[in-house]
């Protein structure tokens, strides 16, 4: 297969470390209760602070060193985390019980559209490699001492749960059950969540599933492009919220746009540009790399068509760049042309 899915260890382990990562909310004076790591649990316990992680890359890392969960408080901007945060109770579980993370909310952030957090304030409760698995809006110490106390036991059942899922899958393919494997490893990898050597597997497994199918949709292609067409709708509905199903729809979206039908294919390469779940970047890539041919070729239609209008026929050369502004429209392509379009006025 030419196309490979890469699904290795590092987009799992050193990707998660970074592309999960909010952008760190630096502040000239830190607040009440935000601590600073390296002074050592006795002194910080004497100055009477919580310990703070300033982002989610800094509260992954000691997570995991750990082996804790971690707390993370979303706040309002210009507010200061609630007092309860402040006693001696959550100065004790901010250093044994879970990783502490505070982060101000703002709505255009992706660290918490990735996360879904539309508003503030909130908690929320994440395992040591960032995926989320408990909210609340109640910010109480009640609520918060909950999600400490629960959160343990519902990432061991979610760990339970996908080891059960993934030896059931590698059993249906042992009696050649390619059906329900496939079911069973769709299942494991669309939860959203990264870093469990579960996902990391079934990842590697739906992969050699799929690898002579796209070989087959790549050599239909040449010779019968229907076929091809259907061999990999067939995988996209299949496979769908997998990697496979952005790598089918990146290519179905390419032969869309040979035949013309660029604002189709833009339309579908779109939505899946904006997925951030890990396991899905090399796939993600593919489909920005089909993106970047479709623009590219975009902008030199306005080029040429400018070129052409300004040594000739400007009122063709306007419709033909008003046309591409259409098909284009959205992208940067579409302001070329509205821009070759003044330019010829």
């Amino acid at each position: 297969m030419t196309r490979r899915l890469s699904f290795v260890v590092v987009v799992f382990l050193a990707v998660a470390v970074t592309s999960a990562l909010f952008t760190p909310v630096a502040e000239a004076q830190r607040k009440k209760g935000g601590g600073k790591p390296g002074l050592g649990g006795a002194a910080e316990e004497l100055l009477g602070q919580t310990w703070w992680a300033e982002t989610v890359a800094e509260a992954v890392i000691r997570a995991k060193a750990d082996d804790r969960p971690i707390l993370l408080y979303v706040y309002p901007p210009g507010s200061e985390e609630p007092e309860f945060f402040n006693s001696s109770d959550m100065r004790k579980a901010s250093r044994e019980e879970a990783v502490f993370c505070k982060l101000r909310f703002r709505k255009d952030e992706k660290g918490f559209q990735r996360l879904k957090i539309a508003a503030a304030p909130m908690i929320v409760g994440l395992d040591h490699y960032g995926n989320d698995f408990s909210r609340t809006s109640t910010i109480t110490i009640a609520s918060a001492r909950a999600i400490i106390r629960e959160l343990p036991g519902v990432v061991a059942a979610f760990e339970e749960e996908l080891a059960k899922k993934y030896e059931a899958a590698v059993a249906a393919l042992e009696k050649d059950d390619e059906k329900k494997a496939t079911r069973l490893l769709v299942d494991i990898l669309s939860t959203g969540k990264h870093g469990y050597k579960d996902i990391e597997r079934a990842a590697e497994k739906l992969e050699d599933l799929v690898e002579d199918d796209f070989a087959e949709a790549k050599k239909l292609i040449d010779s019968d492009k229907e076929a091809a067409r259907e061999r990999l709708a067939k995988i996209s509905k299949e496979f769908k919220g997998t990697p496979p199903w952005i790598v089918a729809e990146s290519m179905i979206a390419d032969m869309e746009n040979k035949e013309g039908k660029t604002r189709d294919a833009i339309d579908r390469l779109s939505p899946l540009l904006e997925i951030e779940a890990l396991h899905f970047k090399k796939a993600v890539s593919d489909a920005d790399d089909v993106m970047t041919k479709i623009l590219k070729e975009g902008s030199l239609r306005v080029s040429e068509t400018a070129r052409e209008g300004q040594s000739g026929d400007k009122a063709k050369a306007k419709e033909t760049l008003l046309k591409i502004k259409k098909e284009y429209e959205g992208t940067e392509v579409e302001k070329e042309a509205r821009e070759a379009i003044k330019e010829l006025r």
